[in-house]
């Protein structure tokens, strides 16, 4: 058994994990999720995922029922269970079943951990980098569904991607009505142009990813001529260089933007190489330090 699932403190396999048609995220996608890894046994800024979990449950009016130490338990005990070093994992956490009314109330909220084993992504995506799309299907307006509640609410993001694949993309970047560059549908997006590292700020309507933060604070402790700002989409084009941040992926290079090549090695990206290496020894210092281990 490869994937281990926990419903509400039980784990279970694939085939016996259930959960009832009413549940809310399913028919309305009323839920939150985080996700996050282990490597070497060790989850990776387990702490900051969770205040993030518990602010997206703050911005769409739920009030977590689990306790915050339980949380922990469950996904440690179902990572245990899995016997694997390298996980991914994903807490999601469901407003509950109901009838088929949108109308929320007191329901009793549904906690899901997903464990499988990690995806390994190859040195030669590392080296080469990612062909992203910019597409024309705009993010959601942060006033209609702030994008920092992480929720189950994800058909803008799929339907990005299915344009980005349809031009033969591994990916999608998403601009707002504004033509201001927001992020992609499972990252967030960075240029770089004459030696200065650029970030979209988040008002132009973004989640505020923790890897992005941890790279932020990267590029200020390393000195990186850095701004986070609105980026338009002529400057994404324009970059010298671009690279995404996911929790899963880290730091990854994109080589080809639509039709346009930025670069096709390491060597030609030598700004989003040298923060590659400072974010690969900031992981490394975490797990080291044994936080969150199993």
């Amino acid at each position: 058994m490869s994937k281990f699932i926990n419903i509400n403190g039980k784990i279970v396999g694939e085939e016996e994990a259930k959960i009832s048609v009413f549940d809310r995220g399913f028919l309305f996608g009323d839920s939150i999720y985080e996700v996050t890894y282990s490597n070497s046994r060790t989850f990776v800024f387990l702490e900051e995922h969770l205040d993030r979990l518990w602010n997206s449950a703050r911005l769409i009016g739920m009030d977590l029922q689990i306790d915050r130490e339980e949380l922990i338990d469950r996904l440690i005990s179902t990572a245990k269970a899995s016997n694997l070093d390298e996980t991914y994992a994903r807490v999601i956490v469901t407003r509950g079943e109901s009838d088929l009314s949108i109308g929320t109330a007191d329901f009793r909220q549904n906690v899901v951990i997903y464990i499988k084993p990690n995806i390994q992504y190859s040195s030669e995506l590392y080296d080469k980098g990612l062909h992203l799309s910019l597409v024309s299907r705009v993010r959601n307006d942060k006033r209609s569904l702030d994008p920092n509640a992480k929720s189950g609410n994800y058909l803008n993001n799929i339907l990005a991607l299915q344009e980005a694949k349809l031009v033969g993309a591994d990916d999608a970047v998403m601009a707002n009505q504004a033509g201001e560059v927001t992020e992609g549908t499972t990252f967030n997006i960075w240029i770089v142009k004459n030696g200065k590292v650029m970030t979209p700020h988040p008002t132009s309507g973004l989640l505020k990813g923790i890897t992005r933060a941890k790279v932020i604070d990267l590029c200020i402790a390393n000195k990186f001529d850095f701004e986070e700002r609105a980026i338009t989409t002529q400057e994404l084009i324009d970059a010298d260089e671009i690279f995404i941040t996911s929790s899963t992926k880290g730091i990854m290079p994109v080589y080809k933007l639509d039709s346009k090549i930025y670069a096709e090695s390491s060597a030609q990206r030598p700004v989003t190489e040298a923060l590659r290496k400072c974010y690969i020894e900031l992981i490394q210092n975490h797990i080291n330090s044994g936080t969150h281990s199993y």
